[in-house]
C-alpha cells in the first residue's frame, strides 16, 4: 500500500483488510514522504489487530518505487496491491486467492470495481474487464475504462518479480505498462464481481494533466504495442479530449468548451470513437 499524506481517509481502507473473510494476510505501508501523521495512524491502528503491519520509508519517490519498495520485502508467495483511498469487499481477498489455487498457469487475478467518489454511493459505478485483446488495447490507447491494477490485482510475486515491477519513472499509467508487460509471457483473468470501491476526488495523481500527457509520451516510446503511427495519433487525440474534459468540467465556461469543439473539429473520427466507447461502457 503506498500512502502519502492519507491519515484522514487510510483508516477506511485498513479496516477494509481487516474485514476480510481470509486472513492469512500480511500488510506493508510505503509511506512515501508524508508530512501529515499517515505512519502514526497506520501503527496506531496495527496495534490493535493480530496480523504483521509494517510500515517502511519512502522518499517521495512516486507511487510506482512505493509499490516496489513494499513488494520487496513483502514475504509471502502473492502480492496484492491496494491504494490508501480505495476499499475493498470482505471476500476480495478470498476469491483472488481461491482463483490462483486452482488454476496454476494464471499468474494474476484481478476484479470487477465500483468507481465511487467522495459521496460513495450517489456516484456509484461498475466497471469489468475481461482480459481480451480488444479490450486491453482499448485501455491501453485510452478509450476505455482498465481494471484499476493498483488496487484489483493480486499476483503471484514470481511474476511480478520476472518484470522488474512498476516503472519507476511513471507516476500515471504504470498500471497499463504493467499490464503490457505482464501479459506478454503471463496469463491474467478477471473475477466478474465488484470486489473493490476505486475512490476519485480532486487531487488525485491520475487527475494531474501533466503527468498524464508526459506518461503518455514515455509509453509510446517504450512500447511497441503503441508504436504504430496511427496509434499515436488516437493515443495524443485521446489524452487531449480527456485533459480537455477535465479542464471544461472544472470552469464549465465557453472559454473551456472552444478548445474541445476545435478538437472534435480536427480529428472527429478519433473523438466519435472514443465518446462511443465510453458512453457503451
Amino acid at each position: 500500500m503506498p500512502a502519502r499524506n492519507a491519515a484522514a481517509r487510510i483508516l477506511r481502507t485498513l479496516e477494509s483488510l481487516a474485514s476480510q473473510t481470509y486472513q492469512a494476510w500480511e500488510l506493508i505501508v510505503t509511506d512515501d514522504g508524508s508530512t501529515d501523521a499517515t505512519s502514526e495512524t497506520v501503527r496506531a491502528w496495527a496495534a490493535s489487530i493480530p496480523n504483521s503491519v509494517r510500515v517502511v520509508a519512502g522518499s517521495a519517490e512516486g507511487p510506482s518505487a512505493a509499490r516496489n519498495r513494499a513488494a520487496q520485502v513483502a514475504e509471502g508467495s502473492l502480492l496484492a496491491f491496494l491504494d490508501a483511498d480505495d476499499v475493498w469487499t470482505p471476500q476480495k481477498l478470498s476469491a483472488q486467492v481461491r482463483g490462483l489455487t486452482n488454476d496454476p498457469q494464471l499468474s494474476g487475478v484481478t476484479c470487477d470495481y465500483n468507481i465511487v467518489g467522495l459521496d460513495r454511493e450517489a456516484s456509484r459505478k461498475r466497471v469489468s474487464f475481461n482480459w481480451s485483446d480488444q479490450e486491453v488495447r482499448r485501455w491501453a490507447l485510452l478509450e476505455g475504462r482498465g481494471p484499476a491494477l493498483c488496487s484489483t490485482l493480486m499476483i503471484r510475486a514470481s511474476a511480478f518479480q520476472s518484470v522488474d515491477g512498476f516503472d519507476e519513472k511513471l507516476w500515471n499509467l504504470e498500471d497499463v505498462d504493467l499490464a503490457l508487460r505482464l501479459l506478454a509471457n503471463h496469463q491474467l483473468t478477471n473475477i466478474a464481481m465488484p470486489l473493490c470501491d476505486y475512490t476519485v476526488m480532486p487531487g488525485q495523481n491520475h487527475q494531474d494533466p501533466t503527468t498524464v500527457p508526459a506518461a503518455v509520451e514515455y509509453l509510446i516510446t517504450k512500447e511497441s504495442y503503441l508504436s504504430t503511427e496511427a496509434d499515436r495519433r488516437r493515443i495524443t487525440t485521446n489524452v487531449d479530449l480527456l485533459v480537455l474534459t477535465r479542464t471544461y468540467r472544472r470552469h464549465r465556461s465557453l472559454s473551456s468548451l472552444w478548445p474541445l469543439i476545435a478538437l472534435a473539429a480536427r480529428r472527429p473520427i478519433n473523438v466519435a470513437r472514443t465518446v462511443a466507447v465510453t458512453l457503451l461502457r
